[in-house]
């Protein structure tokens, strides 16, 4: 990973010289070269931003319809410091190798009682009972969520149901 953003540094720092060279040495005309700063400042803003992503920050994007429970924070909302509260769900997508892929981490609004869901998820998982999480949708109870806009669900309370993830039945040999 560092030599990744080694070389997104080197880029950069190659974008910035450019720019240096096209104001120090070129004969342009000063509103293409403040146009070309300007440019360039949003690019490096864009960048750093995106970069976020790529670094393990927690994304907004809407959780996988099924997946394996692997970890969770949660911060309570605080009156005193106005926090509205959040959760950071670690899970891993069942479409990806049975919920065995490498974890994402999720940021979701907090809810009680999915504060309280979370905790007997967490509870059992630490006795050894790997946990299961499914999306559930507030008009469909629990059917399929695969036909509906998940997108939209990002930015709203999520509903999950936890259950424990299903041992695999390995084939006789």
């Amino acid at each position: 990973m560092s030599v990744i953003i080694f070389g997104l540094v080197f880029c950069f720092l190659i974008l910035a010289v450019l720019l240096l060279s096209l104001n120090l040495y070129t004969s342009f005309h000063w509103s293409i070269k403040a146009t070309a700063v300007v440019v360039v400042s949003i690019f490096y803003i864009l960048g750093y931003q995106s970069l976020m992503a790529l670094l393990g920050w927690p994304t907004y994007q809407p959780l996988p319809e099924e997946f394996r429970f692997v970890g969770m924070q949660v911060y309570e909302p605080d009156k005193l410091t106005l926090s509205e509260g959040a959760i950071y769900l670690w899970v891993t997508s069942m479409s990806e190798n049975v919920g065995q892929g490498v974890p994402r981490a999720y940021r979701i609004e907090y809810e009680e009682s999915l504060h309280q869901k979370l905790i007997r998820a967490r509870v059992k998982d630490k006795a050894g009972v790997p946990q299961m999480g499914k999306l559930v949708s507030p008009e469909l109870g629990d059917q399929s969520l695969s036909n509906l806009d998940l997108s939209r669900y990002a930015a709203q309370s999520v509903d999950i149901d936890f259950f424990d993830l299903p041992s695999l039945i390995l084939p006789e040999k």
